[in-house]
């Protein structure tokens, strides 16, 4: 009986040496990431290529790897509000094209040089989460990224806080009009109002209301953005929404044609 406690204490211990090894052998890939510039210049939103990067082929186990290309400005280390590609067949580069780069730049909210980081993750089979080296890219901005939709969002107005787009803003040459109901936002909910977002069924980018000059909305890329308060606790997301004093019929215009100086007007039409 001692002798056959002892087998079985044996093979227990070799299958734990087993399992451990096998957990020890998940090591990360060793990616490599390489752009074949360090600055550009963006003149135009087309299909050129801008910049082409590289990578090193990683082996993942029985199955194709999938890369994710990521980009972000240099403020952004984290790349928590990033903009990625996701590539499944494999390849190792990636042309990015200065249609990309609009893209990029609504996502990041680019209104402004900056400087650009991409990496890359990879997830596949047999290995731990691999990402590689960052590779930094000074981008000169000579025009800003443009957006065909805009429409209204928040308790303030028939929508709440949905990103189906259900209250769409017409659109004349980047100038947006909207005509229909608003009124103020009482009880729980007192002081909140709307806001405009840019794109269906999803946060970001937005525009919201600036806090440095009366009738001027800020470009916001980040669907969670950061509220400006006074530093005291949690800050107040009361301070970047539109808000109407009147419950009635408004017509509302955004003038979008420069990202830099956003201008909004909210006319009451009539009152109810």
């Amino acid at each position: 009986m001692e002798n056959k406690s002892a087998v079985l204490l044996i093979m227990a211990a070799g299958l734990l040496s087993t399992m451990s090894c096998q957990k020890d052998d998940l090591q990360p890939f060793d990616i490599a990431l390489q752009a074949d510039k360090t600055a550009i210049t963006v003149d135009q939103y087309n299909d050129d290529v801008a910049f082409t990067l590289t990578w090193n082929e990683v082996s993942a186990g029985d199955v194709t790897p999938t890369y994710f290309v990521e980009f972000t400005d240099d403020t952004d280390l984290e790349f928590m509000s990033s903009y990625v590609i996701k590539i499944e067949d494999g390849s190792t580069s990636l042309a990015v094209t200065n249609s990309i780069l609009e893209e990029i730049h609504n996502t990041i909210g680019a209104v402004s040089d900056y400087g650009l980081i991409t990496r890359v993750r990879v997830e596949g089979a047999d290995y731990a989460q691999s990402i590689s080296n960052q590779a930094k890219i000074a981008v000169t901005l000579n025009l800003l990224p443009t957006f065909d939709l805009l429409y209204l969002c928040g308790v303030g107005c028939d929508a709440g806080w949905e990103v189906s787009g259900i209250l769409t803003m017409e659109n004349n040459d980047m100038v947006f009009t909207w005509t229909g109901h608003l009124y103020p936002v009482e009880g729980d909910n007192a002081g909140r109002g709307f806001r405009f977002n840019t794109t269906i069924g999803e946060w970001a980018p937005c525009l919201v209301l600036s806090l440095e000059e009366e009738g001027k909305l800020e470009y916001c890329a980040d669907g969670v953005f950061e509220y400006v308060g006074d530093g005291q606790g949690e800050p107040d997301p009361t301070t970047q929404e539109i808000t109407v004093d009147t419950d009635g019929t408004y017509t509302i215009t955004v003038d979008a044609t420069d990202l830099k100086n956003i201008t909004y007007t909210c006319e009451l039409v009539e009152a109810n």
